[in-house]
């Protein structure tokens, strides 16, 4: 296109009211101008399926200028926008998932909560997500439990130890209604009920 532009320029310039000679250089020149956009987009194509969003994008927005109303451009531009967003929140959910699953090697049950809501209103669709954060719930309802339970047998004892039945009594059906059916609270229940009989048998007979 070149060549036959710069000879029809310059017979352009030895007659210029030559009508048929400016419609062919017009022509030459749009047709050169397309050719360079159709090149330019097969680059941001290539671009773009080699996730090189921000390279594709770069030219995208040079052909928007000078084809500002070209619908070809405007799809891809469109198309590579979308990929990228998508592209940027895989990165973002694998990090995260990479951080979650290191606070659940490390027991941190709490700290996975604390991000929960966020990260699942972020990254609805994720099953690795969703299984990970419901395993979370559990362990840290299991450990919530099990701590209601050794508070209670703790200051259970120390309170029978102190002959305070009543209120040890009821530190053990505190940790029961946490885990109603834990051997250790029940055979201290018990044994709380039986030095509380025997106290009164002493009074009794006092």
């Amino acid at each position: 296109f070149q060549e036959s532009i710069t000879l029809l320029a310059e017979l352009k310039q030895a007659f210029p009211d030559e009508p048929d000679i400016t419609r062919l250089l017009e022509t030459a020149q749009e047709e050169q101008a397309e050719q360079r956009k159709q090149q330019k987009l097969a680059e941001a194509r290539t671009l773009f399926l080699a996730e090189r969003f921000d390279g594709a994008l770069k030219i995208l927005e040079e052909l928007n200028v000078s084809h500002p109303k070209d619908a070809a451009v405007h799809k891809l531009q469109t198309a590579v926008l979308q990929e990228r967003e998508k592209h940027a929140k895989e990165v973002r959910l694998n990090s995260e998932l990479a951080t979650v699953r290191k606070l659940v090697s490390e027991k941190k049950y709490h700290e996975v909560l604390a991000r929960a809501d966020k990260l699942l209103a972020e990254h609805p669709a994720s099953a690795d997500l969703a299984r990970l954060v419901e395993f979370s719930r559990g362990q840290q309802a299991e450990m919530e439990r099990e701590l209601a339970v050794r508070q209670a047998l703790n200051e259970g004892r120390s309170l029978l130890q102190a002959n305070r039945f009543n209120d040890a009594a009821r530190e053990v059906l505190a940790g029961l209604a946490a885990y109603p059916d834990h051997a250790e609270l029940l055979a201290l229940l018990d044994q709380v009920e039986s030095q509380r009989r025997k106290s009164r048998a002493r009074q009794g007979i006092e």
